[in-house]
């Protein structure tokens, strides 16, 4: 998409309307940036969490043997 909208002189259309379709692109791509960052995250914390609790069960089925 990017390249179709670089090529706006070709296009003919109006600068601003193609200045306006990059900015929602690039705020786009920065928000999936962020939410692949958050979700990176989260899933560190989903990991640990996991370890953390079955090592307890594990622990809590040990000592009712």
């Amino acid at each position: 998409m990017a390249k179709i909208l670089s090529k706006s002189e070709e296009v003919h259309a109006d600068t601003r309307v193609i200045d306006n379709i990059m900015s929602i692109c690039d705020r786009i791509e920065e928000n999936i940036e962020m939410s692949e960052a958050s979700e990176r995250h989260a899933e560190a914390e989903r990991a640990n969490d996991y370890e953390e609790l079955s090592g307890k069960v594990a622990g809590q089925i040990a000592w009712v043997r």
